[in-house]
C-alpha cells in the first residue's frame, strides 16, 4: 500500500493520504520517519516543490488494527490478550460508555501526538479505520469539538446508529 501511495503521488494521480502511525515491528518509528523522509526529499534539490509540502497528509486513526501507541495498560478496554486492538466487529455499545470512551481519547491523543512527532506538522485531515468512529457518539462528539478547535477537517460520517452497522456493512 506504501509502495503504491508513493507511485500515485508521484504521478500526480493523488494528492491526499492518510497514514496509520501503529506501523507493527517500528519501534523507533525509523519506518515512518523514512516514509516521510521520502515525501520531503522528492523531487529532489526543491523544497517548496517536494511532495511533502504538496500533499494532504492526514492520520488515520484506529482502535481496531494492530497495536495501541499508548502502554496497553492504559487501554486495556480495547485491545486482547495479546495487546493487539479488538476485531472491528467487536465494536459494539460497550465503547459507548464512559471507560471506554477516555481509552479511546487516549488512544487518539497518543496517535496524534506521534503523528506530529513523525511528520513535524499537524494533519491535514482525520480520518478513522474501519469506519468505527461513526458508531461511537460520544466519540463523535469529541472528535467533532477537537477537530473545531484544532481547524483540522474531520473526513468521515456523521454518527451513525449501532443499529445501522449492519447495513452499513453489508452494503
Amino acid at each position: 500500500i506504501d509502495v503504491g501511495a508513493k507511485l500515485a503521488l508521484r504521478e500526480g494521480w493523488i494528492n491526499s493520504i492518510a497514514v496509520l502511525v501503529n506501523r507493527p515491528n517500528d519501534p523507533n518509528d525509523s519506518y515512518l520517519k523514512s516514509f516521510c523522509e521520502d515525501l520531503i526529499n522528492y523531487p529532489g534539490g526543491d523544497p517548496d516543490n517536494s511532495l511533502y509540502k504538496t500533499t494532504h497528509i492526514g492520520l488515520h486513526f484506529t482502535i481496531t488494527s494492530g497495536e495501541p501507541i499508548s502502554d496497553w495498560s492504559r487501554v486495556w478496554l480495547l485491545v486482547d490478550n495479546d495487546h493487539k486492538f479488538l476485531d472491528f466487529r467487536k465494536f459494539d455499545r460497550n465503547f459507548e460508555k464512559p471507560d471506554y470512551v477516555e481509552q479511546v481519547k487516549t488512544e487518539f491523543l497518543a496517535q496524534y501526538e506521534k503523528f506530529k512527532r513523525v511528520f513535524g506538522r499537524e494533519p491535514d485531515h482525520l480520518t478513522s479505520h474501519h469506519d468505527g468512529l461513526p458508531f461511537n457518539h460520544p466519540f463523535v462528539n469529541f472528535m467533532h469539538n477537537w477537530c473545531r478547535e484544532k481547524g483540522i477537517p474531520l473526513r468521515n460520517h456523521s454518527f451513525l446508529p449501532s443499529s445501522k452497522r449492519f447495513w452499513y456493512d453489508t452494503l
